[in-house]
């Protein structure tokens, strides 16, 4: 069994089509076939059913494929780090679309002025994308707000954020003085995408599948929300940290709900066994040093 063996194997998986991995490594059709085929009969199990010329794979493909992506991009990371030595190599963060919109560009800025020749990339998406990327190794490290679904994925905390409720100034809510889950569930929501980490803890607290109510907007764009809400829309439901840093949102009153706090943190996620090396852990320091950099939350929170 050799990584030659692991990448061929990989590449079916992604294609469920031993035709297309052909041509996608440059390889005859019976020398990927042969390559599965070597891989079964050394671990005595079997990596796909073919049913009606298509694999479907099984659970003990399912488990090579993550012991495979591991070990394949270790070897990657190796050789990265090898040949770009000089240039301190490269690191690839992800972030899910809150902390990515604020807290990104400052975090890779410092890290760049301490790694001046690192090659940093960076991949903003949504919550669950980014566990995924996490899993498969296309990301060295992330930060996601909220529930880690994933038992590969190991998680230090860094920051509390809390949601908050926003409309115009003109709207009947305006008039409570607290404003309870029952009253909310009637409004209008205006809610951020269903696979945010903001709109998963708003479902959960709020039961809104169970009162079976669906959102009135639904964006990945806290802009476009709070816009809406503005209008008179309807109710938008949002990170108080990245509503701080729309400040020419005017004609918005933020609800009072002290029955109902949704709090959340900020988690610096990477895959379980990953080694950290030293730009990691420069950069998850910069995060726990979050509130002393410039533009941070401390900052933006003062500007208030």
């Amino acid at each position: 069994m050799t990584l030659r063996h692991l990448r061929i194997f990989v590449r079916v998986c992604q294609n469920q089509n031993v035709t297309q991995t052909a041509k996608d490594l440059h390889l005859s059709q019976p020398a990927v076939s042969q390559a599965i085929r070597e891989l079964e009969e050394h671990y005595q199990v079997s990596l796909f059913d073919r049913i009606s010329r298509k694999l479907y794979i099984t659970t003990a493909g399912e488990r090579l494929l993550t012991e495979a992506l591991f070990l394949l991009d270790r070897f990657d990371q190796m050789n990265r780090t090898m040949k770009d030595w000089d240039a301190k190599g490269e690191i690839r963060i992800g972030s899910s679309v809150t902390i990515g919109s604020e807290l990104m560009p400052t975090l890779v800025s410092e890290l760049q002025n301490l790694h001046p020749h690192l090659s940093i990339y960076v991949h903003i998406n949504s919550s669950d994308a980014i566990e995924e990327a996490l899993i498969n190794h296309q990301l060295d490290l992330a930060l996601i707000e909220g529930t880690i679904h994933s038992p590969l994925l190991s998680y230090i905390d860094f920051f509390e954020d809390e949601l908050g409720v926003y409309c115009a100034e003109d709207h009947p809510l305006c008039s409570y003085m607290e404003v309870t889950p029952d009253i909310l569930r009637a409004e209008k929501l205006l809610l951020r995408d269903r696979k945010s980490g903001t709109r998963e803890i708003v479902e959960t607290v709020l039961q809104l599948e169970k009162h079976q109510i669906q959102p009135y907007w639904e964006s990945t764009s806290t802009h476009a929300l709070l816009h809406a809400a503005q209008k008179g829309l309807g109710v938008a439901i949002l990170s108080k940290f990245m509503v701080a840093g729309y400040t020419h949102h005017t004609g918005l009153i933020s609800l009072n709900m002290p029955q109902f706090p949704l709090k959340r943190p900020f988690r610096i996620v990477y895959f379980r066994e990953k080694i950290l090396h030293e730009t990691l852990t420069d950069f998850i320091q910069l995060c726990h040093q979050l509130t002393n950099l410039p533009g941070s939350i401390s900052s933006i929170e003062d500007s208030r």
